[in-house]
């Protein structure tokens, strides 16, 4: 391969990188927006806010609160029993 056909491969593939990234990071806004999980800006940088609470929490702890709704969704969907949810 010719160092211009490399040089023009890797743009592309840094592109189609660029472009997967973006639509997770909207995806993951997205699913942070549907349980309750809000963005909000501060004088030091961005901070996520548990919505109920108002308190800030991290990206992980948000991870596993909505792994867990879900999977408790998930379980009132399949046996056709809704107990209280775990949190």
């Amino acid at each position: 391969m010719c160092h211009e056909c490399s040089r023009t491969e890797r743009e592309r593939n840094a592109a189609a990188q660029r472009e997967l990234r973006a639509r997770r990071r909207t995806a993951w806004n997205d699913k942070l927006r549907r349980h309750g999980f809000r963005w909000r800006r501060t004088d030091t940088g961005w901070l996520l806010l548990h919505a109920v609470t108002g308190e800030p929490v991290a990206e992980d702890q948000a991870a596993a609160i909505i792994d867990r709704r879900e999977e408790h969704q998930e379980f009132a969907r399949e046996t056709g029993r809704w107990n209280e949810p775990p949190f």
